[in-house]
């Protein structure tokens, strides 16, 4: 009988975890929708929770989008500027006759005062064979400046 019985607890362990697992009426009625609460709980946790993350996904997803088309808008703009500034630098009149003949005072004149009228940062003219012949930055203070002919 001594060894039946664990150390430390009394010999009505037994009947009082049987009392304890013996459910009254009012248990037994209520067990059943708590857990059905406990399960709806859950549930409709999940189900919220999926919703909210699917939205903010979707809601990112699409300002990343948005953010892509504005950049690629954009870009597409300064490059529809610079070749506008291209082509007013390319085709004032004289500047094609100083390339062939590879004047570099001559382009100097006629392509620097184009430049810094439009207002770009940087003009590079290069004859047929890829020489430079005038190089120009713009300053901080707006003027144009050659840095290499």
């Amino acid at each position: 009988m001594i060894l039946d019985q664990p150390a430390g607890h009394s010999p009505g362990w037994r009947k009082r975890l049987g009392n304890f697992l013996v459910l009254n009426i009012r248990a037994k009625i209520i067990l059943p929708y708590l857990v059905l609460t406990l399960i709806v709980a859950v549930v409709g946790t999940y189900v919220v929770t999926s919703l909210v993350a699917s939205s903010l996904d979707e809601r990112l997803t699409n300002q990343l989008l948005e953010a892509g088309r504005v950049v690629s808008d954009s870009l597409a703009r300064r490059e529809i500027a610079h070749l506008e500034a291209a082509r007013v630098v390319a085709f004032t009149r004289g500047l094609a006759e100083a390339l062939s003949t590879r004047d570099q005072d001559g382009v100097t004149r006629l392509a620097q005062p184009a430049g810094a009228g439009l207002g770009v940062e940087c003009l590079v003219v290069v004859d047929a064979d890829g020489h430079d012949l005038l190089q120009g930055l713009k300053q901080t203070d707006g003027s144009f400046q050659v840095v290499k002919r």
